[in-house]
């Protein structure tokens, strides 16, 4: 049918024409998800041995007070990226956080360790949801010359925070606030970033690709109306010409699978973030302000790790991208995990310590290009649930990983452990280089091969 101008292809749109207010929107509301996920790590790190002996726990109970959470998370993901295949990804976003600040609040008013762990255990279920989610509604949203860097940018949210988690504590700390009832203010304060989301949550778009892979046309050119400022008369009719199965995910996709799987794998075997504290206290470093001094030094180079992610992962160099970025930080963090297994001694206490910040560089780097290709390998109406697996497959890595670190440091074989871990991480390593492939600059149809699937014309 003639229309007299020009008909605009709005998937090109998307990826090319985005207004930056929606992006901002979005990116906002992801922002607060690493955000309290930083700011949970560290606070739990450092009151984790107070609140076991302020309960009478077991080392058993105390890594579950730490790993229950993740545990949580995995479950999360699984459900909620599920649900966010079905219901859409912002809805579910907005849900996982009102879990959070359920799990905050009983969290300080916790009189027993199995009211804690029930509260981690909610708080848990909305971290897994979120990680599932957010990466997959910013891979739909983001233009594709920047949609690493906007996943870059929501990891910012870790280090900023631990650095708030870090602040709170020291300020309670100075004011004299005994250890036995701080933990149950600063556990207790992330309620506030939960209400803010909350509040934003109109500032965060559906994905309209999610609505066009399920066939809900009407509100797909409505929604790319919005965050194209083009007219929906000027758009082309389009339409897929079918949908994707679970079973997919594992069938047609199962190399993606398999890559993002393996940076998952390094990502949960990487040194244990919620044990800064511990570890470095091993090392002879004991008292409070020391460590959270120390502690502080950690996150600054975890900081320059998304830094490093940011400026090289959309670069037009031949050799960065995703694929370097990965396989970079799991090679880092195995050899950083092999080198404090061997040096965890007092004497190399100062070595342990930048150490340890290295890995924090390697930990964020991995995590962020992780999920960076979680939200990109997948086709739109099945991303969050592909990405429910993947990140819940992590979270169950990590939760067994961190009950029996727990134990490790109580039988001092912690050293031995993590050298366990790296050679497990190098394996990774190899299966990742030989199965990658790069992604940068390609639309989400081109790295999943769905424009085969698309049809266009009038209707």
């Amino acid at each position: 049918m003639e229309t007299g101008h020009k008909k605009f292809d709005p998937l090109q749109l998307l990826d090319e024409g985005v207004k930056k207010s929606i992006l901002r929107g979005t990116l906002l509301i992801t922002f607060f998800v690493a955000f309290l996920d930083g700011y949970d790590l560290v606070n739990i790190g450092f009151y984790l041995q107070t609140i076991t002996k302020l309960f009478h726990g077991t080392a058993l109970e105390e890594g579950l007070i730490s790993s229950i959470l993740i545990g949580g998370a995995a479950i999360g993901a699984v459900l909620f990226g599920y649900l966010g295949s079905k219901i859409g990804p912002r809805l579910m976003i907005i849900v996982d956080f009102v879990l959070y600040g359920i799990g905050a609040v009983i969290s300080a008013f916790s009189i027993n360790i199995p009211m804690l762990l029930a509260a981690r255990f909610i708080i848990g279920l909305g971290f897994g949801g979120d990680f599932a989610l957010s990466p997959a509604l910013i891979a739909d949203l983001v233009p594709k010359q920047r949609r690493g860097r906007y996943q870059a940018l929501m990891f910012y949210g870790y280090p900023a925070g631990a650095f708030i988690a870090i602040l709170l504590s020291y300020i309670i700390s100075i004011l004299g606030v005994p250890e036995t009832v701080a933990w149950r203010y600063v556990l207790g304060l992330a309620v506030v970033p939960t209400i803010l989301v909350v509040v934003l949550r109109h500032r965060l778009s559906q994905s309209p690709r999610w609505l066009l892979y399920t066939g809900r046309l009407k509100e797909f050119r409505a929604q790319t109306s919005k965050m194209s400022g083009v007219a929906e008369s000027d758009m082309e009719n389009i339409t897929t010409s079918k949908r994707s199965k679970i079973s997919d995910i594992f069938k047609n996709y199962g190399r993606q699978f398999t890559v993002v799987m393996m940076g998952m794998l390094a990502l949960a075997l990487g040194f244990p973030v919620l044990y800064v504290a511990i570890a470095v206290s091993r090392v002879g470093i004991v008292s409070f302000s020391a460590v959270i001094g120390f502690d502080l030094l950690e996150w600054a180079i975890a900081l320059i790790g998304v830094t490093f992610v940011y400026f090289t992962v959309d670069s037009k160099s031949k050799f960065m991208g995703r694929k370097f970025n990965l396989a970079l930080a799991i090679g880092i963090e195995a050899l950083m995990n092999l080198l404090i297994g061997i040096l965890l001694a007092p004497k190399y206490a100062i070595l342990v310590v930048v150490l340890i910040g290295i890995s924090l560089f390697g930990v964020y780097m991995i995590e962020s290009q992780a999920l960076t290709l979680q939200g990109e390998v997948f086709p739109s109406d099945i991303k969050s649930t592909a990405g429910g697996f993947t990140f819940g497959l992590n979270r169950l890595f990590y939760f067994t990983d961190s009950t029996l670190v727990s134990i490790a440091f109580a039988v001092n074989f912690f050293g031995k452990f993590l050298i366990i871990e790296a050679i497990i991480q190098f394996a990774a390593l190899i299966v990742f280089v030989i199965l990658a492939k790069e992604t940068k600059f390609k639309s989400v149809e081109e790295i999943t091969q769905t424009k085969e699937q698309i049809q266009a014309g009038d209707r």
